[in-house]
């Protein structure tokens, strides 16, 4: 499997690189530091997963997947975040995230969801969000 990671912080970037090269299931892994690079290196690889933060400087990661799933729609998608508060699964499933794990949890969950997401089922901490569109105040 070819996957990809998305993130504006380098030391993570690296530590998941680190963390998911020991396992021989994944034959390339690739990194991108921000959406523009994440698209020029997906346009050309063409990865099966894509890790992606969703809180990026530029094009945030719902902008990147939703420009990603344009050029290959069967791609699957897991959202890495810190921000519990901002992750909303109503949003993260409209704009085609198959999964999301929190930052603070990926040493745990991350194979679980990795495994989930490939089978073509979701994957989605308990802790997530919905978000109500009808009362700002849930925002």
């Amino acid at each position: 499997m070819k996957l990809m990671i998305v993130d504006d912080n380098q030391r993570f970037l690296d530590s998941m690189v680190f963390l998911l090269s020991s396992s021989k299931k994944y034959k390339r892994i690739m990194t991108a530091q921000d959406g523009e690079q994440a698209l020029e290196v997906y346009s050309k690889e063409r990865p099966d997963l894509v890790l992606m933060d969703i809180e990026m400087p530029g094009m945030s990661g719902l902008e990147t997947i939703r420009k990603m799933l344009w050029i290959n729609p069967s791609v699957k998608f897991i959202a890495i975040t810190m921000y519990q508060d901002k992750a909303y699964l109503t949003e993260l499933i409209s704009a085609g995230f198959n999964g999301c794990i929190f930052k603070s949890e990926v040493s745990s969950k991350l194979e679980p969801a990795i495994r989930k997401v490939m089978e073509g089922r979701y994957f989605f901490p308990e802790g997530i969000q919905l978000k109500d569109n009808r009362n700002p105040e849930s925002i």
